[in-house]
């Protein structure tokens, strides 16, 4: 079972659920998926999860959830991280499904997928159009919600989603974005609860 480091590109103090990780070979390439849409952080979401499975969608591959809620030892929320985020682990050598999933207290609020064909022989960009009008659409087998409506899951290189023309956000919790921010390694094992990360935007000593 192969397992793939994500990296947020977040500030250096963002806290990751982590439950095993493993360092990239230098040199291998990276998706990295661009997350962008109109949610807030922490009153719509509070993680974001991301996994990968198997073609035959039998084998979770790969897990690792990225808190958007930043905290410091103390219990005191140091940053929100808002949309849009940059997250990005190994690519795959198989052909393989990538689940995003929206937390808000360790529940599913929305969730995207995309599909990757194999290994690209350099970085690949892949827009994830995160959007509310999806907050708590479920799709068919096969399908994924883009602006509330179920649709074919699309490759990222023949039918990529945008992140053009994105719906007004509603206002902003406070916070930063990915645009300002630096870069943190982080990964979690395959085996990760679908539940885990999300504090309602609170952090405990």
């Amino acid at each position: 079972m192969q397992r793939h480091p994500l990296r947020a590109l977040a500030a250096s103090l963002l806290v990751v659920s982590a439950l095993s990780s493993l360092s990239a070979c230098p040199g291998d390439p990276l998706v990295q998926l661009q997350l962008c849409g109109d949610w807030s952080v922490p009153s719509g979401l509070d993680a974001i999860r991301v996994s990968t499975l198997s073609e035959d969608r039998q084998t979770e591959t790969y897990a690792g959830v990225f808190e958007l809620v930043v905290c410091a030892a103390d219990g005191s929320v140091v940053d929100l991280r808002q949309l849009p985020v940059q997250l990005s682990f190994t690519a795959p050598d198989t052909p393989m499904w990538v689940v995003i999933q929206g937390l808000k207290d360790g529940a599913e609020v929305m969730k995207q997928e995309v599909r990757i064909k194999a290994q690209p022989q350099a970085d690949i960009q892949v827009p994830v159009r995160f959007t509310q009008s999806c907050g708590g659409v479920d799709c068919p087998l096969g399908q994924t919600c883009v602006d509330g409506e179920c649709v074919i899951t699309p490759y990222w290189d023949t039918d990529p989603m945008s992140c053009d023309n994105l719906p007004v956000p509603t206002p902003p919790d406070g916070g930063s974005t990915a645009s300002d921010a630096g870069a943190t390694d982080a990964a979690a094992g395959p085996d990760a609860d679908p539940t885990l990360g999300g504090n309602g935007g609170t952090c405990a000593p």
